[in-house]
């Protein structure tokens, strides 16, 4: 149980960064 919650909020910490600071990801949606 308290993996799935350490890789639950590491997927939320990701989520919530990823949104302003992951360009890359819209980058790499728009070349393909």
């Amino acid at each position: 149980m308290k993996r799935f919650l350490m890789s639950l909020s590491l997927a939320l910490l990701v989520f919530s960064c990823g949104a302003d600071g992951a360009p890359y990801l819209s980058d790499a949606e728009t070349s393909e």
